[in-house]
């Protein structure tokens, strides 16, 4: 797994010599002489889940010695937070530049641990654990009040769940020369009779109209015009329609008006116009926890 992952890494920067790089590892299998090859081959930062070790340091502490930024990322665990806030200046010394600090969420995988913790289950876009996001809010505010020299960041469930993949599918959009900018704030295409649409009134006077999500697929021999290479290997872009719409009643174009003019921060009731919000618009606030 190790060689793996250095060819890999090798492979990246070779190709794409500026991109940030990084990795995640419990450290379980971290050695001096991976880190000096990692590090020789450009990786950029390396991440430890610290919790999966019993909050062991030693790895950290040599990884600091090779790895540009070593960053300590570890689930908000309510149980550990008087250890966690214990050790913030040890994670300092060790040579800790960053500490990530992640919502526990409720899965089918691990919902019957969770449930034999007693932990409180909140409602939202998936079912999150406030003890998990109390515990977070309380390190950042004791690290800010001992100036604690760490950057601290709590990663909760709505940022993810929102903002990071609409910044991903931006991003693929952006990077796509090919398309013009017709890409909603929460980072579709907007589509209309085959024809990408600037104007968010489109829908009162277009027939068909859609959504689709920009792909990057293997290219397809022969079709050079939207062809790009990563290294020796040749990739496309592509488009995948995610939803299709059909033409609004006045109703709902007088309902989707009101949408427009609040910018997506008055949500619709109808479900038809809902599901149109959901790939216009970024959701704002939190939902109702309870």
């Amino acid at each position: 797994m190790k060689d793996k992952s250095l060819r890999y890494l090798t492979a990246v920067k070779r190709c794409l010599p500026k991109s940030y790089f990084w990795m995640y590892t419990n450290g379980i299998l971290v050695e001096k002489d991976i880190l000096k090859k990692m590090a020789d081959a450009g990786l950029d930062e390396l991440r430890f889940d610290i919790s999966a070790v019993n909050y062991s340091l030693e790895k950290v502490r040599l990884a600091s010695d090779y790895i540009p930024n070593v960053t300590i990322e570890i689930p908000a665990i309510p149980e550990d937070e008087k250890k966690v806030k214990a050790m913030l200046f040890d994670f300092v010394k060790a040579g800790t530049k960053y500490l990530n600090l992640h919502q526990m969420r409720c899965t089918s995988f691990n919902f019957r641990n969770l449930a034999s913790r007693g932990y409180t289950i909140l409602h939202g876009e998936k079912p999150t654990v406030l003890e998990s996001e109390l515990m977070a809010l309380r390190i950042l505010d004791y690290a800010e009040k001992e100036q604690i020299d760490l950057g601290i960041n709590y990663c909760n469930y709505q940022y993810r769940n929102r903002f990071q993949k609409s910044g991903f599918r931006r991003k693929l959009a952006a990077n796509n020369s090919g398309v013009p900018v017709s890409v909603t704030k929460n980072g579709y295409l907007r589509i209309s009779d085959g024809q990408y649409v600037e104007d968010n009134n489109f829908c009162s006077t277009q027939e068909n109209y859609s959504y689709a999500g920009v792909l990057i697929e293997d290219a397809v021999k022969h079709d050079h015009n939207s062809n790009f290479n990563i290294g020796k290997k040749a990739y496309r872009w592509n488009y995948g329609e995610v939803m299709n719409f059909k033409k609004l009643s006045n109703i709902q174009q007088g309902d989707w008006q009101k949408v427009i003019k609040t910018q997506g921060k008055e949500l619709p009731n109808d479900e038809v116009l809902f599901r149109l919000w959901q790939y216009e618009f970024i959701e704002w606030e939190l939902r109702p926890y309870f």
